[in-house]
């Protein structure tokens, strides 16, 4: 069994049964893959928030669901697919009214020196929080 396994709509009941009063959300699939949203379902989980008085405390961009989101890859289309993730997670956390997006800064990989991953990775997240300002 993978989790989670609860459905998303599960997961914020039980949070706010139990005494929560914020969540953060992991954005993997199959709840909250930010590819895989319609704009209907964007509004519906906002909407779920409201109604359970949830506030948004941060998101994750989580590594399910898609590819490696590793702003350091030696691959320059991963690293600009996980550019685009992020600014599409600074959107949908904007949407649903939170104020941190996590970041996963990255990893460097055999044949990657860690100067240079950390330079794809600075130079990635410094467009990142350019975006998101």
């Amino acid at each position: 069994t993978w989790l989670p396994a609860y459905t998303l709509e599960e997961t914020l009941r039980r949070v706010k049964k139990i005494g929560y009063d914020a969540i953060e959300i992991g954005a993997a699939s199959p709840h909250v893959f930010p590819p895989t949203l319609s704009a209907q379902r964007r509004k519906d989980i906002a909407q779920m928030l409201k109604d359970y008085g949830l506030e948004l405390a941060a998101m994750l961009p989580a590594h399910g669901g898609g590819p490696g989101n590793n702003v350091a890859s030696p691959i320059p289309e991963e690293r600009l697919w996980a550019i685009n993730h992020y600014k599409d997670m600074v959107k949908l956390t904007a949407d649903w009214g939170g104020k941190r997006l996590i970041c996963l800064p990255g990893w460097f990989i055999f044949g990657t020196t860690y100067r240079q991953a950390w330079d794809w990775a600075r130079a990635a997240i410094t467009e990142i929080a350019t975006f998101a300002q």
